[in-house]
């Protein structure tokens, strides 16, 4: 059976990775809408984004300011970009990761830096009824729309990582890319059920990853993500969180079907959707006081 293959943009050169103005024109003309640099100039454009890697092999050394952007090919579709003593990068696929991280201890475990990480659900941008159905505090969805952008870069930098736990818009995949192109921080999608439409595909393209679920580990804190509330996961016993989005929670919203089977749920699982917090993206510390108050209001256990 032959396996899939992706090409991935590296850096081979001695300084950080970064596109030339050529290049952000010619990707622009080509279809690409979403952000180029964050704030510190560093390239944040998926590196298997299809248009990032056309311009690479279109223009050569013209595409890279000042750094050496090369392309190679992997076997399947999940890579590490791994820097070595200098600014060099090597392309990690993810049978050989898995290899070296068996030697430390779980491969199957991402790691993130707890001061850049937020967490954020059911954002729904341009959804004509949820902001009636949700009880949501604007007058319509583009006035919806332009304040939960408003409120997402104002609480996120432009160097976060923002974990988006599903629904995030509606509408055609120009309508996400021009989304995604106006928020702050690389934006990692873990799928919900208004997320999967074929039409939305090449909206999806643009996020810096997106999986169906994910456990990653925050500051030494291990914590699934999922679009759903789980009824029991690995862990939960052991100080691991499960956050979620789907169940709409909140001080105006609280009417759903799923509401009644909250109250089963244990104190280190929270709803991180924008109803729950302010219609904004929660960062990782204010996560951890509110699972850590609700597991000390349960006598400092784990159970509900």
């Amino acid at each position: 059976m032959k396996r899939e293959v992706t090409k991935v943009v590296f850096n081979d050169g001695e300084r950080g990775p970064r596109l030339s103005r050529e290049a952000t024109s010619w990707m622009k003309q080509h279809g690409y809408s979403g952000k180029f640099h964050d704030y510190f100039g560093r390239l944040i454009v998926p590196r298997h984004h299809p248009v990032l890697v056309a311009c690479i092999e279109t223009l050569g050394d013209a595409a890279s300011d000042g750094c050496k952007l090369r392309v190679t090919e992997i076997e399947g579709n999940r890579y590490y970009l791994v820097p070595d003593d200098t600014i060099r990068e090597w392309v990690i696929e993810e049978k050989d990761l898995i290899l070296a991280k068996r030697k430390e201890g779980n491969p199957f475990v991402d790691y993130f830096d707890p001061e850049k990480v937020f967490f954020t659900a059911d954002t729904h941008f341009g959804n004509r009824k949820l902001f009636h159905y949700c009880k949501r505090p604007f007058e319509d969805a583009g006035l919806m729309e332009e304040e939960l952008i408003r409120r997402w870069n104002e609480t996120v930098p432009e160097d976060g990582i923002v974990f988006h736990l599903g629904d995030f818009a509606h509408g055609s995949a120009s309508h996400w890319n021009e989304v995604l192109g106006r928020l702050n921080g690389a934006i990692h999608l873990v799928v919900g059920n208004h997320d999967s439409s074929t039409a939305k595909l090449k909206g999806l393209e643009n996020f810096a990853s997106v999986r169906e679920q994910r456990l990653i580990d925050v500051g030494g804190q291990k914590i699934y993500l999922n679009h759903y509330p789980f009824l029991c996961y690995a862990g939960s016993y052991n100080g691991v969180w499960q956050l979620y989005g789907h169940v709409h929670s909140g001080p105006h919203s609280n009417s759903g079907l799923d509401h009644p089977r909250l109250r089963k749920l244990f104190p280190l699982q929270y709803d991180v959707g924008v109803d729950n917090n302010d219609y904004r993206p929660v960062p990782f510390a204010m996560v951890k006081e509110k699972i850590d108050s609700r597991v000390q209001m349960a006598g400092g256990t784990n159970e509900s």
